[in-house]
């Protein structure tokens, strides 16, 4: 995470906001990958790259998810699954 730090601090405009998202959310950190997804979806709509922009809002969606995928939220669920 301290190299994409770095990089976006010597170049703003990179394109690797992206990345820092997805290793942040990875990590955990989800306040911080919704920071560099947002940031994400903003410098591709400034260079008009709809690629990256869809991977950014995919990123911003995961994150928004993220903090309600949890075993106590799905074991209400686990009775309605059978897996035979």
């Amino acid at each position: 995470m301290g190299y994409y730090r770095r990089a976006i601090r010597l170049d703003p405009s990179d394109p690797i906001w992206h990345n820092y998202g997805r290793a942040a959310g990875v990590a955990g950190y989800t306040a911080e990958a919704k920071t560099a997804f947002e940031q994400a979806a903003l410098k591709t709509g400034e260079s008009n790259n709809p690629s990256l922009r869809y991977l950014a809002t995919l990123g911003l969606g995961d994150v928004a998810v993220k903090p309600r995928r949890s075993f106590p939220c799905a074991a209400p669920f686990s009775s309605r699954c059978r897996y035979r």
